[in-house]
């Protein structure tokens, strides 16, 4: 703990430049302040505190959130991110719930952030661990829950003096409900304690109880394959695939994860197809076009709702990939790469019940998609299979629900 604290105020300075520089990118003076622990708004009504780090953690934990608030009206819920972007969907997605910005992992700034916060009891999105925070949490006698928990592998292989400060960590901690049976054994071999560690299921499920098609069809007027949130190298991979692919009546669209790079990608396709259109500068789609450019925001979902095929991108290159359960929930046959490891869980599942193909390089894609456009049945197998697998867990947000009040009295925090 003392070599802890000793790295923590030695990186306080970089810190505190990298931060400044966040918030001034970002426009967000309370961003600087809270990371710091100052400028919260104290709460003067108890209420259930949670924190989710950055942006797929805040996605993620938006249905729980919707729940409490619709089964817990009079409950004050505060949450708590650590990167502005988080902050930012944080605010878009729930305005009703009170952001803020979690402090440095240091034992002043912790101790004025709960007493901002003025809470019983804390949700921590998946694998969040922050010794002093912690500590102050339970000095003051607040129960501490990690929801949708998950461990690498890699962590298990940390320094023995960081897995000693893990365990000292996780001795902090209530309890433990892990996102898969694996991931509980990780955390118990990391400290966690047997009895109130178990594996509830993967919170990201929960998506399917609320979710509705778009209710505007996004028509190109040629059926198409999708490449979804593309990564740099990807698209020219992908380009030259379709190139070698007998395909006339079909269309390749690439919808690149950051749209500001449409300059550089265009530039890149047009070396390998000259027949490229591209959607933001409104260039029709006909006979001749052979891939579309959709590099426009919040068009995704209507994307994959017409879409024959789903590649979903990052994986090809060692991004670590997408959330592949949109499309599922639309009835896609979903495609993706060898590196998902940033959802390895659901991929896994996928994989396991035949609801996904999974291809390990770029020649094998092209099989792959060449098969399933030849065979509607087969497309539509997958889809079925997918959309089945999300259905089977869309409760989740009730089971963790009911293992949370086992710790946490949500009823009494509502009181």
């Amino acid at each position: 703990m003392l070599r802890y604290r000793l790295l923590l105020w030695i990186a306080v300075v970089p810190v505190f430049f990298l931060t400044l520089f966040q918030a001034i990118k970002h426009r967000d003076g309370r961003y600087l302040q809270q990371r710091f622990g100052l400028g919260y708004r104290h709460c003067r009504e108890p209420g259930l505190w949670i924190h989710a780090a950055s942006v797929g953690e805040v996605q993620a934990v938006v249905p729980l959130i919707t729940h409490l608030q619709n089964h817990y009206p009079k409950m004050a819920i505060r949450l708590s991110t650590v990167t502005p972007t988080g902050g930012k969907i944080a605010r878009e997605k729930l305005p009703h719930v009170q952001h803020c910005y979690l402090p440095l992992d240091l034992p002043s700034m912790a101790k004025r952030f709960f007493r901002a916060v003025n809470t019983r009891c804390g949700l921590i999105m998946e694998t969040e661990l922050w010794p002093n925070i912690y500590t102050s949490a339970r000095l003051q006698d607040l129960s501490l829950i990690t929801i949708n928990g998950r461990i690498s592998g890699k962590t298990l292989n940390a320094p023995t003096w960081v897995k000693q400060l893990y365990q000292r960590t996780l001795q902090q901690v209530t309890a433990v409900l892990a996102k898969s049976e694996a991931d509980a054994q990780r955390f118990i071999q990391l400290g966690a304690s047997v009895d109130t560690t178990c594996a509830v299921g993967n919170i990201k499920f929960a998506i399917a109880a609320d979710f509705t098609p778009p209710k505007q069809a996004l028509n190109i007027g040629r059926p198409f394959v999708l490449a979804a949130s593309t990564h740099q190298g990807e698209e020219q991979l992908l380009a030259q695939l379709w190139s070698q692919l007998d395909l006339k009546e079909y269309l390749l669209v690439i919808a690149p994860r950051h749209p500001y790079r449409s300059a550089g990608i265009f530039k890149q396709l047009t070396t390998i197809d000259k027949h490229v259109a591209v959607r933001s500068k409104g260039d029709p789609v006909d006979e001749s076009t052979r891939i579309y450019l959709a590099d426009t925001l919040g068009e995704l979902m209507a994307l994959m709702q017409q879409a024959e095929v789903v590649f979903m991108g990052g994986s090809l290159v060692p991004v670590g990939g997408h959330n592949i359960l949109e499309p599922a929930m639309l009835g896609k046959a979903v495609v993706f790469g060898p590196y998902m490891h940033n959802f390895a869980d659901e991929a896994q599942r996928f994989l396991e019940q035949q609801a996904a193909v999974q291809v390990m390089d770029i020649n094998e894609l092209k099989r792959q998609l060449a098969g399933l456009l030849a065979d509607t049945a087969k497309r539509r197998t997958y889809g079925d299979r997918a959309r089945i697998l999300i259905q089977r867990d869309k409760d989740m947000v009730e089971r963790y629900v009911e293992h949370i009040n086992r710790y946490c009295d949500l009823g009494n925090l509502a009181e």
